[in-house]
């Protein structure tokens, strides 16, 4: 049995740089995708990747945004911790891949520094 069809998710990283130079973020191919971090309150909208690595050119690696700030989220020790980053907006992406068995839809867009990034939803 082969690995055809398989998606695979990457965070971008939180060093709020050029994703391309950072690993596994400049990882393209088909059926992986590359997700940046979006603050979801209204409050914070001039930048969007909120310390997320994100594109410097349309060819960049960052595919999609998604929900990853103040994450309620499993915590050293069996406990819990809110959380924020790429680590936290790849999970909501795999999860969507997983349950559509296919990419996310996109609804909608946030642009920033003059690159657009289309929204993940299921």
């Amino acid at each position: 049995m082969g690995n055809a069809g398989t998606r695979i998710a990457l965070a971008s990283g939180n060093n709020y740089a050029n994703a391309a130079n950072y690993q596994p973020a400049c990882v393209n191919g088909t059926n992986i995708v590359t997700v940046t971090n979006m603050r979801c309150d209204k409050t914070y909208y001039n930048d969007p990747t909120y310390g997320g690595n994100y594109n410097t050119s349309s060819s960049g690696p960052v595919d999609w945004i998604a929900t990853g700030t103040s994450v309620y989220s499993t915590y050293l020790n069996g406990g819990y911790a809110t959380l924020t980053g790429t680590s936290m907006a790849t999970p909501h992406v795999a999860g969507i891949m997983q349950i559509r068995n296919a990419l996310p839809v996109q609804n909608g867009s946030v642009s920033n520094a003059g690159q657009t990034y289309k929204i993940a939803v299921r």
